[in-house]
């Protein structure tokens, strides 16, 4: 007991210096962050005479083609009250055109091994495929023909618009904290500005009033192109995208 008692005013007594030895130890320095260089890309840009813009990225060490368009359009742009529109248009946009059955974008990617998918945001909506880089031109055909001659239809609509409102369900209202981040907070977040509109809440789309056959006028595009070609291969016709 008397020994242990001893130890504890020894350790006491030696705190004092220990923590001044402490203050007296010179820092060590910092460690230096190796930097990251970063190459740039090498792309071409052009914009065609109906106003889109083309960007392009050679890479040879694959032997598949990526492709995107983006069109500037987006949840924000739906009307007020009748959120949804966007992403609705989303959807409709893999059903059928002038010259393509419905579904028909999957067996041009997916027939092939490739794949495909969109996705809707506040600012945009974009569309993305991938095949082997030998499909390239009836993919840009396919782009094109579903920019410029879409097909809407009373039945194509309401089965599409059951859709997105089951994917709501899913994601949005089974999901914890679903509504709170994808409708509440917009909604407290913003007073005036667009983003307010929450992009899921396809629920509150109405019917369509447009003609059979008519798509939503076309807003800005834009069509990123990252594949393995050959500078003789790229080449979007105009008269494919003239819609």
């Amino acid at each position: 007991m008397r020994l242990t008692r001893t130890a504890l005013y020894l350790s006491a007594a030696l705190l004092p210096f220990a923590a001044q030895a402490q203050q007296a130890a010179p820092a060590a320095a910092p460690a230096t962050q190796p930097q990251i260089a970063v190459a740039p890309l090498n792309f071409t840009e052009r914009t065609l005479p109906n106003g889109l813009k083309v960007y392009a990225v050679r890479d040879t060490s694959t032997a598949n083609v990526s492709v995107q368009v983006w069109y500037d359009v987006g949840s924000k742009d739906d009307p007020a009250g009748k959120s949804g529109f966007a992403h609705m248009f989303e959807h409709l946009m893999f059903k059928g055109t002038k010259n393509l059955v419905d579904e028909q974008m999957d067996r041009l990617t997916e027939d092939v091994g490739g794949y495909n998918n969109a996705s809707t945001n506040s600012d945009y909506t974009n569309y993305f495929e991938v095949v082997p880089a030998n499909h390239l031109e009836r993919l840009l055909f396919a782009e094109a023909d579903r920019m410029a001659s879409l097909v809407v239809d009373e039945k194509v609509f309401a089965s599409e618009r059951d859709v997105v409102k089951e994917e709501l369900r899913s994601r949005v209202l089974a999901s914890p904290y679903g509504k709170l981040f994808y409708i509440y907070f917009p909604n407290i977040s913003y007073s005036v500005h667009p983003y307010a509109a929450p992009a899921s809440a396809a629920s509150r789309i109405s019917t369509p009033r447009r003609s059979a056959t008519s798509a939503p006028s076309t807003p800005p595009i834009t069509a990123p192109i990252m594949p393995c070609w050959s500078s003789q291969a790229i080449s979007i016709r105009p008269s494919w995208t003239n819609g």
